[in-house]
């Protein structure tokens, strides 16, 4: 995971005794949602902050069913959709995010 581009806290005064929590790595492609689910639950995690899509691999999160999950456990998602919007058409009011971000300075080559 690539924290530069997770966190952004900008809006999230209340979170400034947060602590992160990582998602382990998997085989590209394997998403694993249950062990997702399980950092969920208790109902202590507030923000999850991911990622749409690998700048390495291509490879796109399962958004909708991440959002779903963090619903259920009553935390807000954050999506940073650097590397998604310029490829992939993206749905903000579809994905019921608290907010996806980028940055437009990752849109185009140096």
């Amino acid at each position: 995971m690539n924290v530069e581009h997770v966190l952004d806290l900008e809006y999230t005064d209340s979170l400034r005794s947060a602590h992160l929590v990582y998602r382990e790595g998997e085989e590209v492609g394997v998403y694993d949602l249950g062990k997702i689910e399980h950092k969920l639950e208790g109902g202590w995690v507030k923000l999850v902050s991911m990622g749409l899509t690998s700048n390495l691999t291509g490879y796109t999160i399962p958004a909708k069913e991440i959002v779903k999950l963090a619903h259920e456990h009553g935390a807000h998602i954050l999506f940073d959709g650097a590397q998604t919007v310029p490829h992939k058409s993206v749905d903000v009011r579809d994905l019921d995010a608290f907010r996806v971000r980028l940055d437009v300075i990752q849109l185009s080559p140096p």
